[in-house]
């Protein structure tokens, strides 16, 4: 075979075992019975797997290899966060691998089998859709994993992110208070990320602690993905005025900064004013929210800050050689600037 092709996976598929029996037999970070070490150490031999990385592990040593793994490496999002656990990789010296699935669960695995023949010493996700029992059955347990911007029920793992459902009620109490009672939703379906669907809560359980009832027809969801979500709404835009008009939306909350700058510049096209004729918000506080005409309201989240502490977390679980089940949720702030109109005022 060709020693390139090669992976754990592919060792533990031909001995009948699994890919953490073959990583802990070859680490010596857990126990496995003598007879199945030698059989792996065999069949290492036999398959010529990256003999030298392999040596290395036996040796004990750390590699000083980070993985990061993104959903979507084009979001300005993420692209600060990764700024972030680059300053604090490069200042301890670790080299950072990144790699982006586009959210597709098959790329999310292939990357995983590349990371896991790397030998990585510790592995953080960035966002991503693609549930979680594939990392569980991929990831060797002795590899430290932190998530960010990635929640995961019931993982033994770090996460890393903001209460997204308390950042939405703050939305909408601040759109209540500036007299919008018409307010709509825009973003994207995902019944397997809990993020998005945290959202989503956060707008549903706003509006009824502001005693508005929902209404479906004010709910812009899109069935696919969105890997380019500034161009996507921006042209879905086209879809959902005439409906915003009939129903008379005031003000659209929106699922991230991106799809709010597109939400923007597609509603400027068809001649309608923001914040005249309806009152936009993000989440984010990305650069652009800054620039964009006019500049949008949106909510502050510590992107950087999120990315060095992530960084921090995880090489001190590389440093201690242990998973910390724990969920730090990271403060927000509302950022308010000239994408909503005071209707209470202006009438």
């Amino acid at each position: 075979m060709d020693k390139k092709k090669i992976t754990i996976l592919d060792i533990a598929k031909r001995l009948g075992v699994s890919a953490a029996t073959v990583s802990n037999a070859l680490t010596g970070e857990r126990y496995v019975k003598k007879e199945t070490i030698e059989r792996v150490k065999k069949m290492v031999a036999e398959m010529d797997y990256s003999p030298n990385m392999i040596a290395r592990a036996l040796r004990g040593k750390k590699r000083n290899i980070v993985g990061l793994i993104t959903s979507n490496i084009s979001n300005p999002f993420y692209g600060e966060v990764i700024s972030g656990v680059e300053d604090i990789m490069s200042k301890n010296d670790y080299i950072l691998v990144v790699n982006s699935t586009r959210f597709n669960r098959d790329t999310e695995i292939k990357v995983l089998r590349q990371m896991m023949n790397l030998l990585i010493d510790g592995l953080i996700f960035l966002g991503g859709s693609c549930g979680f029992s594939h990392i569980d059955n991929m990831v060797p347990s002795h590899v430290p994993m932190v998530f960010l911007n990635r929640k995961t029920a019931n993982s033994r793992h770090t996460d890393i992110t903001v209460d997204y459902r308390k950042a939405v009620k703050n939305i909408i109490s601040f759109l209540v208070k500036n007299g919008h009672r018409k307010i709509g939703y825009a973003g994207w379906k995902n019944d397997s990320a809990m993020i998005p669907l945290e959202k989503f809560s956060g707008y549903l359980e706003g509006l009824k602690e502001q005693g508005i009832e929902k209404d479906d027809k004010m709910v812009f969801l899109k069935d696919d993905v969105p890997i380019r979500e500034f161009r996507e709404f921006r042209e879905y835009v086209k879809h959902i005025y005439p409906v915003m008009g009939k129903e008379g939306v005031t003000a659209l909350v929106s699922q991230s900064d991106p799809i709010a700058l597109g939400l923007l510049e597609g509603l400027r096209s068809t001649g309608l004013k923001v914040p005249e004729d309806v009152s936009i918000t993000g989440i984010g506080n990305i650069d652009q929210s800054k620039t964009s005409f006019p500049p949008l309201t949106t909510v502050h989240i510590p992107k950087i800050r999120m990315g060095r502490f992530g960084a921090e977390v995880l090489l001190d679980l590389i440093k201690k050689g242990e998973n910390r089940k724990q969920v730090i949720h990271l403060k927000t702030t509302l950022i308010k600037r000239d994408s909503v109109r005071d209707i209470a005022k202006q009438g």
